[in-house]
């Protein structure tokens, strides 16, 4: 088990840590005997301890496969984000004679995101306050994200999810509406290099009525 690159543990029928690698005992910087006190220690992050109690508790007592993140304490003091998932080892009749636990280090995973989420946050709020809004077509599973503000331009009600693309042309001026699709139409086709911008006029629910459509493919 310790030739596994891997924290693993494994765990007995009732959930109980039963033996370990020697990373794991590497990581903790803990005995066996510590780690087996995990539930009221401070292993896992204080935070994220009755969340993994109870996904822990709910496998162990249905056999379900276990899978759960959460930051663990390694033995300098610091926490880092793993992912842990257990798996039941059944018997010829079916019932659970031992788990097996794997811990995955996704901490460098989970700061990205992180750092993407703060990053998408300050967007946001710097849309709001410019009063411009974004929105996004993906051509392979259709998925459209838009922007809270997009819709709040249009005087659109809060939880509307438009699913085409073609909401947002519908609100164009007449006049707008076709030049601006057909320069949509084409960088979805053929894509474009120098993505055109094209200055379209439509009702919002304030009192500025003209946009600026940037199309990029």
């Amino acid at each position: 088990m310790d030739t596994i690159p891997g924290l693993v543990a494994i765990m007995t029928t009732r959930g109980e840590v039963e033996l370990v690698n020697q990373q794991v005992l590497d990581y903790f910087g803990r005995t066996l005997d510590d780690l087996k006190q995990w539930g009221t220690s401070d292993a896992i992050h204080p935070d994220d301890l009755p969340g993994a109690i109870a996904a822990w508790t709910h496998s162990v007592e249905t056999g379900a496969p276990y899978g759960f993140e959460h930051r663990i304490r390694r033995a300098d003091g610091a926490y880092r984000w793993f992912q842990s998932r257990g798996k039941p080892l059944r018997d010829a009749e079916g019932r659970v004679v031992r788990w097996y636990n794997l811990l995955t280090d996704i901490d460098e995973r989970k700061q990205t995101e992180e750092k993407l989420q703060r990053s998408e946050a300050f967007l946001l709020e710097a849309q709001s306050m410019s009063h411009t809004g974004s929105w996004r077509h993906n051509l392979v599973t259709g998925e459209l994200t838009v922007s809270p503000e997009v819709l709040r331009l249009r005087g659109v009600p809060a939880g509307f999810s438009p699913r085409r693309s073609r909401f947002f042309f519908a609100s164009m001026h007449p006049d707008d509406r076709p030049r601006c699709s057909e320069a949509y139409e084409a960088a979805q086709t053929h894509g474009a290099t120098s993505p055109p911008t094209i200055a379209s006029s439509f009702p919002t629910a304030r009192p500025s009525t003209c946009i600026r459509l940037a199309i990029r493919s």
